[in-house]
């Protein structure tokens, strides 16, 4: 019967810690909220700390919030592709009499989308200019309908 007790008065024990870290956890919640609307412009609070145009903050997310995250992550996703596209052009494009590499951008765009087709499905990186012709000429497609919608 102690056993029982022990074991009830522990549960209701951990009950009330467990309950009390919640409440820490929503008041600096809380706390962490209001601070952060202070420097929302968007916010309705008086409070609103304005940031002036010379100010090096100045159109920058705060640091270390998820918006610097994604605008690095982003930074870096088209850092990517534009060396791809570079690569692309380097590699398939025309050298002019001056010196410079010209392509179309249907050349550019088609080379790229070859390019990702072959990456996805693993296909020989020569493909002929038949095949070229075939895979990105306009195909009229019916639906075999007798009479229209």
């Amino acid at each position: 019967m102690e056993k029982n007790k022990e074991c009830g008065v522990h549960s209701a024990t951990t009950s009330v810690n467990a309950m009390d870290d919640l409440r820490k956890n929503w008041q600096g919640w809380i706390k962490n909220h209001i601070d952060y609307q202070k420097c929302n412009p968007f916010s309705n609070d008086a409070r609103v700390i304005a940031v002036k145009k010379g100010d090096p903050a100045y159109g920058r997310p705060p640091e270390g919030s998820k918006t610097e995250q994604r605008g690095k992550a982003a930074r870096v996703h088209v850092e990517k592709e534009l060396e791809e596209l570079c690569w692309i052009m380097r590699n398939n494009g025309e050298k002019g009499e001056d010196g410079s590499i010209r392509m179309t951008f249907k050349q550019l765009f088609e080379r790229k989308n070859t390019d990702k087709l072959e990456k996805e499905f693993k296909i020989m990186p020569e493909i002929d200019q038949e095949k070229e012709q075939k895979m990105f000429s306009p195909k009229k497609r019916s639906l075999g309908l007798s009479s229209p919608i």
